[in-house]
């Protein structure tokens, strides 16, 4: 994905054949967000949540034509958004967990708009790793109508990043506070998560949003969240007295710093051709293109680039290395020495999954020649 404005930021996992499931949270696919850093995930199915399914086919149906993200897959969106919505259809929605994203308006326009409908909040907690001076926040707690935040100081320190772990300048008063369930946790904290109370319920937002304007604001990062609605509850988190860090200064790289690192590119191989674009950074005219394998890059020519970075170059026999070798990693170069690399979509393979269903995984070890009794 590449976007025009801020970063693409969402960690959404959509899991669907006979039956559908959504998580939606903080960790990348990453060592660390799989378990490395205190995280925090939704796991929704239609049963309880289809209105968030339903929001979530609305998202995906977005991104698959939003001019603002560069990414190539707007059919395999739109494929993912159908999944969704049979998954929703014929459940019964009560309206009390949602999908909120930054396609359509900024988060905090959004909050803003829930809370008023819960009568307005009364207490506001925030847990996040990346704060901005405070002034997100602070804006934030504005429009609630509260002059003060409770903030999650937590016992593992946050997960280092290339932007301040704790606000600096805020305008309103932040109270540092350890959730109850997380104080003995002594993992990098990685989640994100908006708690507000309302004087007829309470909202709990939580999925990729940290505490910035980027994260929170219209026209900044693409974001993706659920927010629970909860009409009947008027008590919060427990909340302990804590004491703000000595220093919420950057540190070190965070997962979205692209300082130093190859471009990225999409690629889809349908028999012998292999087309695809470069999505960062930007590149065009004729670069050397490679398959990397693990005894080494593999030459596979030269080709060309438009001026979008979209590419079309013959690949006879490539198709046939990519069941036995299992995965194939394209990398172009350019003349000045810039990199991009991606994996390389099978397009046979993908239709399998789409038509096989749970067969798919057999029928793919048949064809690779990795089958063991239990897949004849």
């Amino acid at each position: 994905m590449a976007v025009s404005h801020g970063v693409f930021h969402p960690k959404i996992t959509v899991l669907s054949g006979e039956d559908c499931h959504l998580m939606v949270g903080s960790g990348n696919l990453t060592f660390g967000g799989w378990g490395g850093n205190f995280e925090l995930v939704e796991h929704l199915h239609p049963s309880f949540a289809a209105g968030a399914f339903s929001d979530a086919a609305q998202f995906f149906e977005r991104l698959a034509s939003e001019p603002s993200v560069r990414h190539g897959a707007g059919r395999q969106c739109q494929d993912i958004a159908e999944d969704l919505r049979t998954a929703a259809r014929g459940q019964s929605n009560s309206g009390a967990i949602r999908l909120i994203h930054s396609l359509d308006a900024g988060l905090s326009e959004q909050i803003v708009a829930y809370a008023d409908e819960l009568g307005g909040a009364t207490r506001m907690m925030v847990a996040a790793p990346y704060w901005d001076e405070g002034q997100a926040v602070s804006q934030l707690a504005g429009r609630l109508g509260l002059e003060s935040v409770s903030a999650h100081v937590h016992p593992g320190g946050s997960a280092r990043g290339t932007v301040a772990s704790w606000p600096a300048s805020p305008s309103v008063s932040i109270e540092p506070v350890c959730i109850d369930f997380a104080k003995t946790d002594v993992r990098p904290l990685h989640a994100k998560a908006f708690e507000v109370l309302c004087k007829r319920g309470r909202l709990l937002i939580s999925g990729s949003a940290n505490a910035t304007g980027a994260a929170l604001g219209a026209g900044g990062n693409v974001e993706a969240s659920v927010l629970r609605i909860q009409r009947e509850r008027l008590v919060g988190w427990t909340l302990h007295p804590s004491t703000a860090p000595e220093d919420g200064r950057p540190d070190w790289e965070d997962d979205t710093d692209p300082t130093n690192r190859h471009g990225v590119l999409r690629a889809v191989l349908e028999g012998d051709e292999l087309t695809g674009q470069v999505l960062t950074p930007r590149m065009s005219g004729r670069v050397l293109a490679w398959q990397m394998t693990s005894n080494g890059p593999e030459p596979l020519g030269a080709v060309d680039l438009d001026e979008r970075g979209c590419f079309t170059l013959a690949a006879p026999g490539l198709e046939l290395a990519a069941w036995n070798a299992g995965r194939l990693v394209l990398r172009l170069v350019d003349g000045s020495g810039r990199v991009a690399e991606g994996f390389i979509s099978i397009e046979a393979a993908t239709a399998i999954v789409r038509r096989a269903g749970l067969m798919a995984p057999r029928l793919l070890s048949l064809i690779a020649g990795t089958e063991t009794p239990a897949d004849v």
